[in-house]
């Protein structure tokens, strides 16, 4: 088996850790470092039980859920800004989007785009402000995160939610809320038609 293996020891105020590649040598070392700083014999190491396999699938499965509830219409969720800008290429209504929305001045429409497809594919649907710009970035119609934060504290107040409010140095994180997503979508089905 390749890694290694460790030891790690409190006793009192005495701490050690014994690493190495093979489990024989570790032992060996644990048990001579234990005789010298302690005087009495090692006790035999107990390796940690492994937890079942079952219980860290249940764990992720109750971790992707929402309220009790499976995120979004059952597509796969992507993690990261370039994993959220290749499902928007991939998107069967980018090419739409993209003439409709993206070649359009309006940087409300550029960032709610951004964050209706975090929400709808993303692992985690909030964005933070630069995240937006990556995105919009990375789609040839980049929306600075100056004027990300702007849009968004004014006229884009009313389409986004924000994760928790923001602490001194921390980024803001928003996602899109229900009425932002009902506008996208009413503006999806109006240049569908």
């Amino acid at each position: 088996m390749t890694g290694s293996y460790r030891i790690r020891c409190h006793v009192g105020e005495t701490e050690f850790e014994v690493e190495g590649p093979e489990r024989s040598y570790v032992e060996q070392k644990f048990s001579e470092l234990w005789a010298q700083l302690l005087g009495t014999p090692a006790p035999q190491p107990q390796a940690a039980p492994a937890r079942p396999a079952r219980a860290k699938r249940a764990k992720k499965a109750k971790q992707a859920t929402r309220r009790g509830k499976p995120r979004g219409d059952g597509e796969a969720k992507v993690a990261g800004v370039d994993a959220v800008v290749s499902a928007i290429e991939a998107d069967d209504d980018f090419e739409r989007v993209a003439h409709a929305v993206l070649a359009n001045r309006s940087q409300l429409g550029r960032i709610l785009t951004a964050l209706y497809y975090a929400d709808k594919y993303g692992a985690d649907p909030y964005l933070t402000v630069a995240d937006v710009e990556r995105v919009t970035s990375k789609l040839g119609a980049r929306v600075a995160k100056e004027n990300v934060g702007k849009v968004l504290r004014g006229r884009g107040k009313a389409f986004v939610s924000t994760a928790s409010a923001k602490k001194n140095g921390g980024a803001r994180r928003v996602k899109i809320n229900q009425r932002g997503l009902r506008d996208f979508r009413r503006m999806l089905r109006e240049i569908a038609s």
